[in-house]
């Protein structure tokens, strides 16, 4: 699977390893020398789960107990590969590392955040508080203002066409937030406006909504996404 792409909790996801190597006369890879080792990536570490051999297989992308839907959790897919040693008969072992992102991802996980045209100070970017929400969600982004961003890496949009936001607006006026790709300042890939989220009759801060995004024209590399706050 493509670094950065998606998976639901459960999926099983196939994987097809190429190898290269310069020193293989041959150019015939020993798919038994092959290494597959996921694990279950959790914040900075992660937790392997199985290993498995050979250039295809399968991955069962599954949760363990101690691991909610609303933790920073994600799969993590090892690869080695150990040659025959070529004319020397020094055996050399490559290694390749991609991560798989669930297609729920909570927001507060964000890798970078900041403010296009910002001074870099400690007022630029977003926060994270504890959450109101009603469905639950751990934190929420929060101390958002105009032209601040927070950013996720890696994505790869391989089978998907949208994305699905849960929003709350606690004043009068509309919103609108846009997805650039790679850069805070860069190319535009989809754009939500959104409108105060109430509670009673009146714009409440903790009171959220879904919003979806379609998405066209997406990039087929994988990178970083980033999401700017352009008004509200």
């Amino acid at each position: 699977p493509e670094s950065g792409g998606f998976f639901n909790w459960g999926d099983e996801v196939a994987y097809k390893v190429i190898v290269t190597d310069p020193d293989d006369a041959d150019g015939v890879i020993d798919c038994s020398q092959v290494q597959v080792l996921p694990a279950l990536g959790h914040d900075s570490h992660q937790h392997p789960m199985e290993q498995l051999s050979g250039c295809e297989g399968s991955i069962a992308t599954g949760r363990d107990g101690g691991h909610g839907i609303e933790s920073n959790i994600f799969w993590v897919v090892d690869v080695r590969y150990t040659d025959d040693g070529g004319a020397v008969g020094v055996p050399l072992t490559g290694y390749g590392l991609n991560l798989l992102n669930p297609k729920h991802v909570e927001a507060e996980f964000f890798d970078q955040t900041g403010r296009v045209g910002g001074t870099g100070g400690e007022s630029d970017g977003v926060r994270t508080e504890q959450t109101g929400d009603t469905v639950g969600g751990g934190q929420n982004v929060s101390h958002i203002e105009t032209n601040d961003w927070w950013s996720y890496d890696p994505v790869n949009f391989k089978g998907i066409d949208g994305v699905k936001l849960r929003i709350a607006k606690g004043f009068a006026g509309e919103g609108r937030i846009q997805l650039r790709w790679n850069s805070p300042t860069g190319p535009t890939l989809g754009e939500v406006v959104f409108q105060p989220t109430l509670k009673n009759g009146a714009p409440d801060w903790q009171t959220y909504s879904d919003f979806q995004i379609p998405l066209v024209n997406l990039p087929t590399e994988t990178g970083a996404l980033y999401f700017v706050l352009t008004q509200g």
